[in-house]
């Protein structure tokens, strides 16, 4: 089918290089015009945090929505001189007044004691809005920096922070060199084809292809962006990935063309030879990726669930440009393939050559060097016992960032754990909520919501206290909090919320004991025996979402590692008709991916190195960090390993000697996995510049494992343990071999010779 579709494709170029012309162009544009933009939200279903934001939504909406913070610093006096405040009065009740906002704090306000430092040198104030950061105008933030202006005017240093900033903050501190990444990743990968193929024509049509794959799966993805919540990180992610892959699959497919054409092959056989040989391993690959991508919705959370598919996006807009888009260049291209060639007329590579020394060498000292391979990488692997799994707050963004600023001044003026309250949130009572229900007032403190009609009146509020006093007075006496607020309820009487703020910041491992302490130990026990008793209480706020969130992957990491393990391993022994060769593959696989999370922990957690790839501080390792790397890096490992052992094993049934096809394998497919690997790399390690901290991870760690998988595992550990285990390489049970179904890709042998 593959070959058919080559022919045609390479038949009726125009036709098909249009058709993609037009699509590109099509999908830009409805991109454009209706696209949405990312934003980080994190849905954890079955968690407490979870149970608090669905409880407000339902009872409490006007304390569900997004908010901003508004702090103000001053370098002489203090914010409470006459000029300073005044300044800062204004700019509150400039935000209240913002569309869409409910609230804006006065921090000088009987009722908001908290929000001036006790140095008198910093205040801050907190904008509610009634909708989510996803939801509200664009120009949001950019309307709370003009309504902030006469602090500015008056000599106040002013910095934001909260998720509304967050999600809609593009000032300069966020770009730098990370708006070049993919400009850079490409420009080596330019470099390294053009060394690798010889020739500027085979060089740019990788290069063209890959281009248009991102192009059309990016615009798609701004696209579902319209219509779902997508994180931030999904989209340099998926181009990241979508280079590495795109310009990887269709240099196989051009050098497989190229092997024909040279060979005699008219161009229509060539294009259709190489599809369908080089195009099913492609295909082959392509399918492997996204199997290990999907695998992510075993984790439970829409926010990786939708990062893994967002990669399998760009994966599949890789595989179908390589098999459609790529096929009619090469039939426009035709017998110039080599023209513009950068190699003298005749010149020859002894790689190939090299490549089988190296191999013979290693099989003939193969216990010697699969030790060494595997001590290589349990060094490597080592430090991934000591891994830290949180998330970066604020306070890791670039300094100078106004996010970053927010968090500093803060932190300074307030403590760390301002940063990352807590909220308790609690279903009043009936007679609390009867009570409360009753007035109509509007006296209360200034952080109530004007969107849930009236708040409750002094009376009723304090009989609300009264009810909770044993729970505040528990709340403000456990380890590792600060401070505690009294409970605000809503209108209604029937739900409310007590803000609970820690002694340390939201990244702290101390935070998240004080989160799991608060829930088993400390509110059950001080609401046994009181009107509270039985009443729902949840932990939640953005701290408590983010430790839910790190527990949840924690513990599911191991279940999603072996369900991509073993789909693999199904995969793999259709192919290559063996057990011990998918075995061995997964576990040099994970052996590799180990190593690249030894590395990570090493810079990032350790900060062994950070400031070479643009570090100011060291950081947990982002729950997801893990398990996206092992889905990605498990598929893409899956592809060297296609290509090589095929070869391989064509090699081993056409001459039954397992040394010499060992050999003939790594000799026959050196040039291109090495071209291959070193463009991963370089793609990869471009997006280090990225300042968002969970996009350098996956690029850093990425290209590790890809530089691990290249050299350790296909330069020591293949040939050596193919070696030891010799013909065993290839024994797979009789009656396996007839329940399992046959897959054929490149070079692999035909039905009739699997299992000898």
């Amino acid at each position: 089918m593959l070959e058919r579709l080559g022919r045609g494709a390479a038949r009726h170029h125009r036709i098909v290089l249009v058709a993609w012309l037009v699509a590109v162009i099509a999908v830009g544009a409805a991109a454009g015009a209706w696209g949405g933009k990312a934003y980080d939200s994190f849905s954890i279903p079955g968690t407490g945090s979870q149970e608090a934001i669905d409880l407000l939504e339902q009872d409490f909406p006007a304390a569900a929505g997004a908010s901003a913070t508004v702090v103000f610093r001053t370098s002489s006096g203090t914010v409470e001189d006459a000029a300073a405040k005044a300044a800062i009065e204004q700019v509150v009740k400039a935000l209240g007044a913002l569309p869409d906002a409910t609230t804006a704090v006065d921090p000088f306000a009987p009722t908001s004691s908290g929000y001036v430092s006790p140095q008198k040198t910093i205040a801050y104030t907190s904008v509610s809005f009634s909708e989510q950061a996803t939801e509200l105008p664009t120009d949001t933030f950019e309307q709370i920096q003009q309504a902030a202006a006469p602090a500015r005017d008056a000599g106040l240093q002013v910095a934001y922070g909260g998720a509304v900033v967050e999600a809609q903050d593009t000032s300069e501190a966020k770009g730098g060199l990370s708006e070049y990444a993919d400009v850079i990743g490409l420009g080596f990968a330019v470099v390294i084809l053009l060394v690798s193929l010889g020739s500027v024509v085979a060089m740019s049509l990788p290069i063209g292809t890959a281009l248009a794959a991102i192009v059309v799966s990016s615009s798609l993805l701004t696209l579902a962006e319209s219509q779902l919540t997508v994180g931030t990180a999904a989209g340099p992610i998926g181009v990241m990935i979508g280079l590495g892959v795109g310009i990887d699959y269709s240099l196989f497919i051009v050098s497989r063309f190229r092997q024909e054409v040279h060979g005699g092959a008219s161009v229509e056989d060539a294009v259709g030879l190489a599809l369908g040989r080089a195009g099913s391993a492609v295909l082959f690959a392509g399918m492997s990726v996204c199997i290990a991508l999907v695998g992510l919705f075993l984790v439970g959370i829409p926010y990786v669930t939708t990062l893994g598919l967002t990669a399998a996006l760009f994966v599949i807009g890789s595989v179908t440009a390589a098999l459609t888009l790529l096929p009619a260049l090469l039939g426009a291209v035709g017998a110039h393939i080599d023209r513009w060639s950068i190699h003298r007329k005749g010149a020859r590579t002894n790689e190939g050559r090299a490549s089988r020394r190296w191999a013979q060498l290693v099989g003939r000292h193969a216990v010697l060097f699969s030790l060494l391979g595997l001590a290589i990488l349990a060094v490597l692997s080592a430090p991934a016992l000591r891994m830290d799994l949180g998330f970066p707050s604020a306070g890791d963004d670039p300094p100078g960032d106004t996010q970053r600023l927010a968090y500093d001044w803060l932190d300074e003026g307030f403590g760390a754990g301002v940063n990352g309250p807590l909220l308790v949130v609690v279903r009043l009572p009936v007679d609390a909520a009867a009570g409360a229900a009753g007035t109509t007032t509007t006296t209360g403190p200034p952080t109530t919501a004007a969107t849930d009609v009236a708040p409750p009146a002094a009376q009723e509020l304090l009989a609300v206290n009264e009810e909770a006093a044993p729970l505040l007075e528990a709340l403000g006496k456990a380890d590792g909090v600060t401070a505690v607020t009294p409970v605000l309820p809503n209108s209604a009487g029937t739900v409310g919320i007590i803000e609970v703020t820690p002694s340390t910041g939201p990244a702290d491992p101390r935070t998240t004991d004080l989160v799991r302490d608060l829930r088993e130990d400390v509110i059950p026990q001080a609401v046994a025996g009181t009107p509270l008793a039985g009443a729902e209480v949840y932990v939640g706020g953005s701290t408590a979402v983010l430790i839910d969130l790190t527990d949840l992957i924690s513990g599911r990491l191991a279940f999603v590692i072996g369900g991509v393990v073993l789909a693999a391993f199904v995969l793999l022994m259709m192919v290559f008709r063996s057990v011990l060769v998918p075995a061995t593959a997964a576990v040099m696989n994970l052996l590799s991916i180990g190593a690249a999370y030894g590395v990570l922990v090493a810079v990032f957690q350790w900060g062994w190195g950070k400031g070479a790839i643009g570090l100011s501080e060291t950081i947990p390792v982002a729950p997801f960090i893990p398990v996206m790397m092992f889905a990605i890096l498990f598929g893409l490992s899956m592809d060297y390993e296609v290509f090589l052992l095929s070869r391989i094993r064509e090699a081993y049934v056409a001459t039954g000697d397992a040394r010499t096809s060992v050999a003939d394998g790594l000799a026959g497919t050196a040039r291109v996995i090495t071209s291959a690997a070193l463009i991963m790399i370089s793609v990869f390690l471009a997006f280090v510049t990225n300042p968002n901290p969970i996009v350098k991870m996956m690029g850093f760690g990425m290209a590790v494992a890809v530089f691990v998988d290249a050299t350790v595992v296909r330069m020591l550990l293949v040939p050596s343990v193919m070696e030891l285990l010799g013909r065993a390489n290839w024994w797979m049970p009789g009656w396996l071999d007839r329940v399992l179904p046959h897959i054929a890709v490149e070079g692999a042998p035909p039905a009739a010779d699997a299992g000898t």
